[in-house]
């Protein structure tokens, strides 16, 4: 037979392994609003690498699965479709992770609504190649539309097989269930008691605990940045270029005010120096001064402050 299939995850009569393999799934971009996901695995518990996968990842909202990619490795050996010549023993073709769907306890494969089964095993020259390590990025896999997706174990293909060839318990929570495309989430959650002013204010990424807010902002710190050392303690978020911005946007109407206003070159609109995160005026376009007197006195209880010490170290996030 010219097609010769290698059995890694032979499945042998013994006890499972003592701890869990976890298996994970997220979106690739990190928020949600991608269609790529990252499958990563953590064997930390084991004493044992893991030799084999055989998972089965399936999707509903009748999405499909298009691709399988960025495949780990040190996880190349693909027994669902790897081609080797009889004679030779040459491999004539590695395959694919993704398996077809035409062996046996497979899924029926890319582009369809069935799933997929995924099959990656490791060979190496102890000594001479590197090991596959203890944890990390097993592939990614893309679905044409928003939809939840789960990985579970594929037993009759093997499962998570370790290299003492015992059948490893996986742990699938972190990848059942998984929400994948979509709106990415907003900054602010809206939990938030600020919320319904933050959408007010035009939703201004300064107000939230992210890379384009500080996390400071509620204790007046208007354009993210600070002086001093960068370590807890030391830092200084409430200084002359956060007093530019309230001066810039002072009681000013939401409408009449340029959303590029700032002296840093990043764009800061005026809505981050409302720090209290109130209006007066109107509750309405271009009726709502956001930057008042009270914004001011939180500017000044923030000023040149370090970011241990009070009114500093407190929580804009509750």
């Amino acid at each position: 037979m010219k097609k010769m299939i290698i059995v890694l995850t032979v499945l042998l009569l013994a006890a499972p392994a003592g701890a869990a393999v976890v298996i994970t799934a997220v979106d690739a971009d990190g928020t949600g609003a991608g269609r790529v996901v990252t499958v990563s695995y953590n064997a930390s518990g084991e004493t044992e690498l893991v030799r084999a996968f055989a998972l089965d990842i399936t999707a509903d909202s009748g999405a499909k699965i298009t691709a399988v990619e960025n495949v780990n490795a040190n996880y190349d050996i693909f027994p669902g479709s790897i081609d080797i010549n009889e004679t030779t023993g040459v491999v004539t073709s590695p395959g694919q992770a993704a398996c077809s769907g035409s062996f046996e306890g497979t899924l029926p494969g890319l582009n369809t609504t069935g799933g997929v089964t995924v099959e990656m095993g490791s060979l190496y020259e102890a000594g001479v190649e590197s090991p596959p390590a203890v944890s990390g990025t097993l592939c990614t896999f893309t679905v044409d539309i928003d939809c939840n997706i789960s990985i579970v174990a594929n037993a009759i293909r093997g499962g998570i097989v370790l290299e003492n060839g015992v059948t490893a318990t996986g742990d699938y929570t972190a990848a059942t269930n998984v929400a994948i495309g979509g709106a990415a989430p907003e900054c602010l959650s809206s939990s938030h008691p600020d919320y319904a002013n933050w959408v007010k204010a035009g939703k201004p990424d300064c107000w939230c605990d992210t890379p384009e807010g500080s996390g400071y902002q509620c204790k007046g710190d208007a354009d993210g940045l600070f002086t001093g050392k960068d370590k807890v303690g030391s830092r200084i978020w409430v200084t002359g270029t956060d007093l530019d911005v309230l001066i810039a946007g002072w009681q000013k109407l939401d409408s009449a005010v340029d959303g590029s206003i700032g002296t840093t070159g990043l764009g800061i609109s005026y809505a981050c120096a409302d720090f209290n995160h109130s209006f007066v005026g109107k509750d309405k376009n271009g009726s709502r001064i956001n930057v008042t007197g009270l914004d001011l006195d939180i500017l000044i209880a923030g000023w040149q402050k370090v970011d241990n010490v009070s009114p500093m170290n407190a929580d804009c996030f509750p």
